[in-house]
């Protein structure tokens, strides 16, 4: 019984110590949005302002440089999606379109995070962001009233050879740290298009909510 006592009271401290001792090792997600500007209609891209919603998983280390800052190192996977529906009707005939896109990033931001003391911290962070795009596609489904059946359609964003697939954003982060839980907001920009230059300047940001558990 004393020995297990004792083992019990060894994990309590460990325990007790690792809670103050945060070693910076970040594990965490949340929501994404991506605000896209296309410049013009192309044949199989899409025009104009469009979101793409979804989720991220990211994993980071806090550096600490000095009592109230640090250098955040991370490492972000996107899957952003877009739904629109489109439905075209005369007297004669009717045509309706589905279309579903999917996109995947592979973000790495470099942040420089300030933050209050206490139990309870607010913290803001600033820096770049490299942005790597690994993919993109769009599904359309359509139905009309003359001929029978669903035409289906794949469409692969980089068989045209239209976009850039490397990008740097900047922005940063604020939110409240407690204890090891991280609760945030941030925002992104692109500084550099993300299409090719005949096709003009087209722009992205991201709008993230998301939360970290700090080890």
């Amino acid at each position: 019984m004393k020995k297990l006592l004792i083992s019990i009271a060894i994990i309590l401290m460990a325990t007790t110590a690792f809670a103050k001792r945060p070693t910076g090792l970040n594990i965490g997600g949340g929501f994404a949005n991506n605000f896209m500007c296309f410049p013009g209609e192309r044949e199989g891209l899409m025009s104009g302002n469009q979101s793409f919603y979804g989720v991220y998983v990211e994993v980071g280390y806090d550096l600490k440089v000095a009592k109230h800052s640090a250098i955040y190192f991370g490492a972000r996977c996107d899957a952003l999606f877009n739904d629109q529906y489109y439905r075209v009707s005369t007297s004669s005939a009717s045509v309706a379109t589905d279309y579903s896109s999917i996109n995947h990033y592979l973000d790495i931001p470099i942040k420089y995070m300030f933050s209050t003391t206490g139990r309870t911290k607010f913290y803001f962070d600033l820096g770049p962001t490299v942005n790597f795009w690994l993919g993109a596609c769009t599904h359309s489904r359509t139905r009309n009233t003359v001929i029978s059946g669903t035409n289906v359609e794949h469409y692969k964003w980089f068989d045209t050879g239209y976009f850039n697939r490397v990008n740097l954003s900047l922005g940063g982060n604020i939110g409240v740290i407690f204890n090891h839980v991280k609760v945030y907001a941030g925002y992104d920009q692109g500084l550099f298009s993300f299409t090719k230059k005949d096709l003009g300047f087209s722009n992205v940001g991201q709008l993230r909510i998301g939360a970290a558990f700090v080890f």
